[in-house]
């Protein structure tokens, strides 16, 4: 009971610090946002680009 206790401890800790090193696009895209001017359909074609090319 008690190695299951520390197992299990041990998985969910190495998941969590894997999670939390993930790359999160948002602060990316808000900046992107910020540069990328324009809402016609070139800039909201340009953003879009560079979102799917930042999740790659």
């Amino acid at each position: 009971s008690f190695v299951l206790g520390f197992y299990v401890t041990l998985v969910v800790t190495r998941w969590w610090s894997q999670y939390e090193n993930l790359p999160w696009p948002d602060r990316l895209m808000n900046l992107v946002s910020g540069i990328v001017e324009g809402t016609d359909e070139q800039g909201r074609m340009m953003r879009r680009t560079l979102m799917r090319y930042a999740n790659l």
